[in-house]
C-alpha cells in the first residue's frame, strides 16, 4: 500500500460544542457536523481556543456517534476533506475533518459529580 494514501490521516480531540444534523444536498445521506472546541496552554501561560468542524458520515452516526453529546470529550481520527457549501447564496470551499474513527469518549460527569467516564472504542 502507498504511504501518499495516510498523508491527510490526522487525529483531533477536544469538547463538543455543537452538534449539527444535515442531509447532503447532493447524496441525501445523513451526516452530522460537531463543532469541537479545542485549548492548548501557550508558552507565555495563556491559552489558546481554536473550534474544529468535524464531519461525521451516516454510517458512523448509528454506531460509534450515537451516544455522543455537548460538552463530551472526545479523540477522533479522521481524514482532511474539502466541501462545497453555500454561504449566504455563494459557494465556498471549506476544508473539514472527515471522521473515520472515534478514538476516545469521556462524556460530562452526571450533575452532582466530579469525576468523568472515560469510554475507550
Amino acid at each position: 500500500m502507498s504511504m501518499i494514501g495516510q498523508v491527510n490521516e490526522v487525529m483531533v480531540s477536544g469538547v463538543v460544542d455543537k452538534i449539527i444534523n444535515k442531509v447532503e444536498s447532493v447524496s441525501q445521506n445523513k451526516v452530522a457536523l460537531l463543532i469541537l472546541i479545542n485549548k492548548r496552554s501557550l508558552d507565555d501561560g495563556t491559552v489558546s481556543e481554536s473550534k474544529i468542524q468535524i464531519k461525521i458520515p451516516s454510517h458512523l452516526l448509528d454506531s460509534d456517534f450515537k451516544n455522543i453529546n455537548r460538552n463530551d470529550e472526545l479523540l477522533i481520527s479522521g481524514i482532511i476533506v474539502v466541501d462545497a457549501v453555500k454561504v449566504e447564496g455563494k459557494q465556498v470551499s471549506i476544508m473539514r475533518v472527515q471522521a473515520t474513527k472515534l478514538v476516545a469518549h469521556v462524556p460530562e460527569p452526571f450533575e452532582g459529580f466530579g469525576g468523568k467516564r472515560f469510554i475507550q472504542n
